[in-house]
């Protein structure tokens, strides 16, 4: 690890970078048995050069297209069951903030579409709300471990962003996965907060009542 990551770790605000958040996801896949895929962070990034490639299998993505906030994108719950749905875990939305939303963010359908080009249907999952500005990156990677073992987040509703933390810290010190939690899922219904709908001929989003 780097000395600035090193630092950003030590710390209990400081908001994770893309090295950070492309170490630990990659550890969680390996400690998974690479059973989902996840690619560079960067490649949401609206100065990237690249994009994401094409995905036809279970992906949990994170991503930060607008360089201000990080969140959770995958199929791992739907793959199965609804291979054109793509679902959305983002600590900063809640009902009342998606109320007014009629068409989603194009940076995020160019992500989504780049990943899986035959998605027809994208919802807005409930998950824990940060209550700051900088444990977004934390939570989308306890977002990104809750599916890769096939639960939704709000399955572990103890999952904070301090214990995230210190979870990474302890990952990087000790040079091996430490997930974020061990205590066992609880039995929670997945709400869906929104829905928005593929509009063919704009190509956009629009949300579905």
């Amino acid at each position: 690890m780097y000395s600035e990551q090193y630092d950003i770790c030590q710390s209990s605000s400081t908001w994770y970078d893309d090295i950070i958040v492309n170490s630990y996801s990659n550890m969680c896949k390996i400690h998974r048995s690479n059973s989902f895929s996840f690619q560079d962070t960067c490649l949401s990034s609206p100065y990237s050069y690249s994009s994401f490639s094409p995905v036809d299998s279970k992906f949990i993505q994170i991503i930060n297209p607008s360089n201000l906030h990080w969140f959770c994108i995958s199929n791992a719950l739907t793959f199965i069951s609804e291979p054109h749905v793509v679902e959305i875990f983002d600590s900063m939305k809640t009902s009342a903030s998606l109320e007014n939303s009629t068409v989603l963010d194009k940076s995020i359908t160019h992500c989504i579409l780049k990943l899986r080009p035959l998605t027809t249907l994208v919802r807005y999952i409930d998950t824990q709300v940060q209550g700051n500005s900088y444990d977004c990156g934390p939570l989308a990677l306890g977002f990104l471990w809750a599916l890769s073992k096939g639960h939704h987040p709000r399955q572990y509703e103890h999952l904070r962003g301090p214990m995230i933390r210190s979870k990474v810290r302890q990952s990087f010190i000790e040079n091996r996965f430490v997930p974020p939690t061990t205590k066992p899922p609880r039995m929670h219904n997945k709400v869906t907060l929104r829905s928005f709908k593929l509009d063919f001929r704009s190509k956009s989003f629009v949300h579905q009542s």
